[in-house]
């Protein structure tokens, strides 16, 4: 782990031995696919993905994999599946969630599950990293098989040599995705597709995007936005050096009408996504039915979620505001609440979801008793059980501070709060037992800390500033030692809470640019019943 030592520090120096590393992480998913749109046993795994808990590990470490089973089918699914371990990562002794069996001859694990009708399964298990001479790349490969299905779903992490520096900046795009809508059309109708190109990297990313149409869907001409280039003769769409922000995202449009079929038939559309020697290909799928389908198809959009007023908070209880549309009335919704775990590599933690619940534009919320970042978001269903989707915008943060919080030794609370450019902010930290450090990142910066305030054991640490650009800033408290500390952080403003020169935002601005769930862990939606997410993201901290 990257540890901390405030010997290698003045009282603001940024330079030394400290290596303190934001990065970027993802998690990857697909939309559920509505009842009404299901493609038969023959697609119903093919949503199913593999995650790493972190895209680089060192010599020592211990990484967390995820295999996501999803079955967007409306039976109950056998599935079978079969990990062999990679070198130079031994398997962690007992890790294999749902009765994994690890065959110590062959460096293997297997399941054999059952994946519910319309739900996710989320298969888990430990490796450690063993000694490598230089960084690497390893891929570890799941084989998922089911009476109807075979395939693989592949994970890739960089290993490092214990003690290493940390990798130079660099966009990273894996988060991308595709969707279409309506999921559902009949011949005649117009689907919209859309592209999200998102860099979760450290650095931009000029990216190039090929998308050819299949034979059943014609491109509505001129409709593609930003403006693509269209090849009749291959029935192709291309856009060239597309611009992608570090933490950012673009979204590439354009429709499309379905031609006749006979009966209904699922059509499968895949873009090729490159940028230098990243390569990666999303589908997105539609069925076309013979006549219209006579019912609503359309899914309800959360339009913006907000907890409480402000991004910091002294008390669990608060108050959700979510403003919500849909053609037909929102009748239902979920929420989950996620948790930052303290710790030398903070993970995310699931810590409630509720049921199907009826829809409320207010909503009363009680934060579960932790300091640090919470996450909720917000699913939506209408009288048709159409859900909505886990886009940004249904998804929310706020810092709790909570008195006498308890840091361990080498570990860290994080807290994120989003500053309007200009505003004057002071972060006070009194520690009663033990060391406890303060450190500051400001938008954009995945390297050292801007500031920071190490004061020796119980002194007070401090700090303050001009915030310098829109967005959201991290303030971690690091514990040099076991700590009881107490935090006190200028508020912040959560939608549209008036900023510093009495503007009101439209919305949010770090969320537009992502700060949202994460790999790191178990895969933070983890249990069978959790909704199926947008790409997000939300930089972690690795501490060594």
């Amino acid at each position: 782990m990257w540890k901390l030592s405030k010997h290698t520090y003045g009282r603001l120096g940024l330079a030394g031995r400290l290596t303190l590393v934001m990065v970027l992480a993802l998690t990857l998913a697909s939309i559920a696919i509505p009842a009404q749109a299901q493609s038969g046993p023959g697609f119903a795994l093919t949503e199913s993905r593999k995650v790493a808990s972190q895209p680089v590990v060192a010599t020592g470490d211990v990484l967390t994999y995820t295999i996501e089973l999803v079955n967007s089918g409306a039976e109950d699914l056998p599935v079978w599946v079969a990990d062999p371990i990679p070198e130079p990562f031994a398997y962690v002794a007992g890790s294999a969630s749902h009765n994994g069996k690890y065959m110590a001859d062959r460096a293997t694990l297997t399941w054999d599950v059952t994946v519910g009708a319309r739900s996710t399964l989320p298969l888990t298990f430990q490796v450690t990293a063993g000694e490598v001479a230089a960084a690497i790349e390893v891929s570890n490969v799941a084989a998922i098989s089911s009476v109807y299905q075979r395939f693989v779903r592949t994970a890739r992490v960089t290993v490092v040599p214990a003690g290493s520096s940390p990798p130079e900046p660099a966009p990273q795009l894996a988060a991308s995705l595709k969707v279409a809508s309506p999921r559902v059309v009949a011949i005649g109708g117009a689907v919209t597709y859309t592209i999200y190109l998102i860099n979760s990297g450290t650095a931009d990313a000029l990216a190039d995007v090929v998308d050819p149409l299949p034979e059943a869907m014609a491109y509505v001409a001129g409709s593609a936005s930003p403006t693509a280039a269209y090849d009749p003769a291959a029935h192709t769409l291309s856009w060239t050096d597309v611009l992608v922000r570090s933490g950012e995202a673009v979204e590439l449009v354009f429709q499309a009408t379905a031609q006749a079929v006979a009966t209904p038939a699922v059509v499968v559309n895949t873009a090729t996504i490159s940028a230098g020697d990243l390569t990666y290909q999303r589908s997105a799928r539609a069925v076309i039915v013979p006549v219209p389908p006579g019912t609503d198809v359309v899914p309800p959009r959360l339009v913006e979620l907000r907890i409480g007023d402000s991004d910091v908070l002294a008390d669990p209880n608060v108050q959700l505001h979510i403003t919500a549309e849909d053609d037909s009335g929102v009748s239902r919704m979920k929420i989950a609440e996620w948790t930052l775990t303290s710790g030398r590599a903070p993970r995310w933690r699931l810590v409630r979801m509720t049921d199907w619940i009826p829809f409320a534009a207010e909503y009363p919320w009680q934060l579960s008793a932790e300091s640090g970042t919470h996450f909720v978001g917000v699913w939506l269903a209408d009288g048709a059980r159409n859900a909505s989707a886990m886009t940004r915008r249904a998804i929310d943060f706020a810092s709790l501070l909570l008195p006498n919080t308890t840091v361990g030794q080498d570990e860290a609370v994080a807290y994120l709060v989003n500053y309007q450019a200009g505003t004057e902010v002071t972060a006070s930290l009194t520690t009663h037992s033990g060391d406890a450090d303060l450190y500051v990142w400001f938008p954009g910066n995945h390297r050292l800390p801007d500031l920071v305030s190490n004061q020796e054991g119980t002194a007070p640490d401090a700090v303050s500033f001009t915030a310098p650009a829109t967005g959201v800033y991290l303030f971690v408290v690091y514990g040099q030692a076991e700590s009881v500390y107490d935090l006190d952080i200028d508020s912040g403003h959560s939608g549209t809470a008036i900023a510093a020169n009495g503007v009101a935002p439209s919305a949010k601005p770090g969320l537009q640019a992502d700060p949202a769930l994460t790999w790191s862990g178990v895969l933070p939606l983890g249990p069978e019943s959790t909704p199926q997410p947008h790409s997000m993201q939300l930089p972690l901290i690795l501490l060594r």
